[in-house]
């Protein structure tokens, strides 16, 4: 299939900060021979300013997407384009980087802003670990046109048509980051560390001793305040007479088994039995193990993050699933 043309941008009118200089302070790469080792945990925060490059890109969709995929930097591998084929829709990845779903909210506006008040479908893939204790994100704040659905206090904002985002905008992305038109990350970090030798045991392993980390000190309970932000966003979905798709992001085998008796079984559970409890019309899939999708283990970048061979098996597996929640037909 053939992608959409890589976009990119030389300055920010959005006041952002280039990739490369928050990789540079968030992300130690050791290049030893063809070693090439890179926390994967401080890759995904040092990249907090694709939010500012997928708002630009989505401002300059026109016409506006009849589909947005919604995420972290587990679904900024899922190309547009190949969903929209099986859909027979256009569609657009506005996933960023250890995305939440603070900003879901604001992107899920910013769509609908940008497609005149009408609906626009809604692919969320969820993470277990975006609903764990986390302050707000201030970096959502420097593109004005999402900051502009939080308000002062960083709840939301007044339910008000904000109009269309300037077309004007421009961004500066790393030399190792590559995005398409339509939102895709057509090439990152992962296919670099790639490139150089890094290995999938050692991806997952890298994987393994960070979530290890955040399982067994930073994740004691689902979020309260994170589970209202994703009542909030269904609520405002079902008003714009969308019903969201929202699927457990899937995770490595080898990962799972690690880190399920360290934590990850039970906020897994706990996860399911809060959204299952939320009201509001949405649809659930739970894609964590891949067996539910026919995936492959080695179509993994590390533990969390899979290859474009993996997420079109995804993205086939939720079109058959929630076509109609997808397509509104």
């Amino acid at each position: 299939m053939r992608r959409p043309p890589e976009c990119r941008g030389r300055a920010s009118s959005f006041s952002v900060q280039a990739v490369t200089s928050r990789a540079a302070r968030g992300c130690a790469l050791v290049l030893t021979g063809l070693a090439f080792a890179c926390s994967v945990a401080a890759a995904a925060r040092a990249a907090s300013s694709d939010r500012a490059i997928k708002a630009c890109l989505l401002a300059r969709t026109t016409p506006a997407p009849k589909l947005v995929v919604y995420g972290s930097s587990r679904a900024e591998k899922l190309e547009p384009a190949y969903l929209g084929s099986l859909l027979h829709e256009t569609a657009f990845n506005a996933s960023v980087s250890a995305g939440t779903p603070d900003d879901v909210w604001a992107f899920a506006h910013l769509a609908h802003d940008q497609a005149g008040q009408k609906p626009v479908r809604a692919l969320w893939l969820l993470d277990l670990e975006s609903l764990r204790p986390h302050p707000f994100d201030a970096s959502l704040l420097q593109a004005p046109v999402l900051a502009r659905y939080f308000s002062a206090t960083f709840g939301p904002a007044p339910e008000t048509p904000h109009g269309l985002a300037p077309t004007t905008c421009s961004f500066t992305t790393s030399p190792l980051t590559h995005y398409a038109a339509d939102g895709f990350r057509a090439r990152d970090f992962h296919d670099a560390a790639a490139a150089h030798g890094m290995t999938l045991a050692r991806g997952v392993q890298l994987a393994i001793t960070d979530y290890r980390r955040i399982y067994r000190t930073g994740y004691p309970r689902v979020e309260p305040q994170e589970v209202a932000w994703v009542a909030r966003t269904i609520r405002a979905f079902n008003s714009w007479g969308v019903r969201p798709v929202i699927v457990l992001t899937p995770v490595q085998p080898a990962f799972m088994q690690a880190l399920g008796p360290d934590g990850w079984n039970q906020r897994h559970a706990d996860v399911l039995k809060a959204l299952r409890a939320l009201g509001g019309r949405f649809t659930l899939l739970d894609a964590s193990s891949i067996a539910a999708f026919g995936g492959s283990p080695t179509d993994f970048y590390d533990g969390v993050h899979m290859r474009v061979a993996n997420t079109r098996r995804l993205a086939a597996w939720i079109a058959q699933h929630a076509r109609g929640d997808l397509t509104g037909r």
